[in-house]
């Protein structure tokens, strides 16, 4: 089992999920048209989080696994911005939490976001503007 904060390389975690389901559910066209971020692992969970332009728009995707990368649920697009390119996508989990931030980018702004499941990452919470000044989010 790993830890959060422990460091390990992309190659090892990424080498098996390549032979695994995860290789077959995200295509290589996923990955090369943008960017993927390293798993994020916390028990039998590992999350995945990258940004792709397949639909003509920057976005985030999200995948998880609860069963080591035997199998991954469905894909979840956390940005749907039509404003703005979704890019520059970081993923940390711990427990049951699955955190995602990402830059929104576009011809006037720069700014940082961040989604957060409670769920193993069966469903987040709403797009929290880190950027904006005073308290973010529901108190």
């Amino acid at each position: 089992m790993i830890s959060l904060g422990t460091s390990i390389s992309a190659s090892a975690i990424l080498q098996p999920l390549q032979q695994s389901a995860y290789a077959k559910q995200i295509s290589d066209k996923d990955i090369v048209s943008g960017g993927a971020s390293q798993p994020a692992i916390s028990g039998n969970n590992i999350y995945v989080a990258w940004f792709t332009n397949k639909s003509g728009n920057w976005e985030v995707m999200f995948r998880a696994s609860t069963d080591g990368g035997k199998t991954f649920g469905d894909k979840i697009n956390l940005s749907n911005s039509t404003e703005a390119d979704s890019t520059r996508v970081q993923i940390d989990s711990d427990a049951n939490s699955v955190v995602v931030t990402w830059w929104e980018t576009n011809q006037t702004s720069d700014f940082p976001v961040m989604r957060i499941s409670e769920d193993n990452g069966k469903t987040f919470g709403p797009l929290l503007k880190l950027a904006t000044n005073g308290t973010i989010g529901e108190g």
